[in-house]
């Protein structure tokens, strides 16, 4: 017994794998029909004399609204730490921006285990009347810890 598909392709029993098969085939049928389309219009462009069709681009607004306040790189910081104890990172400034190289552990106290903050990806952290310092070690071996500090004012 075999079953038939928009009663053109037949597909055997137990050989349905073969489905995929052909919905491929009919995809890249379809890619060369679409591009055959496009070759066509463009010769009948050609022939007609019409000038080629720029695609659209669209408006932007031509506005520019400003903000109530400015931020104002302050420094910015390297330096390595290793995976044997936290060293501790005061946020004096408004905004840290933290990266690195490698994985490290970032805790709010240097008991706390921290939590993962993987290399290459950044946090952006803002100072609190709670939270004020930042502890910070490389998950193993060392690693470069890139800081930059900002300040919002008006």
């Amino acid at each position: 017994m075999s079953v038939k598909v928009d009663g053109v392709v037949e597909i055997p029993k137990h050989q349905w794998y073969q489905v995929l098969d052909h919905l491929t085939r009919i995809d890249e049928l379809l890619e060369v029909l679409i591009k055959q389309i496009n070759y066509t219009n463009t010769l009948l462009a050609r022939l007609l004399g019409l000038p080629p069709v720029a695609p659209v681009v669209p408006e932007f607004p031509t506005r520019l609204v400003a903000l109530p306040y400015r931020v104002r790189l302050v420094y910015t910081k390297t330096f390595v730490v290793g995976d044997e104890k936290f060293i501790d990172i005061p946020l004096m400034h408004d905004i840290l921006i933290l990266t690195a190289d490698s994985d490290i552990l970032i805790a709010e106290k240097p008991e706390a285990p921290g939590f993962l903050l993987v290399a290459g990806t950044y946090m952006i952290i803002s100072r609190s009347e709670v939270f004020t310092t930042l502890y910070v070690r490389s998950s193993i071996g060392s690693a470069n810890v890139y800081m930059a500090f900002f300040e919002v004012g008006e």
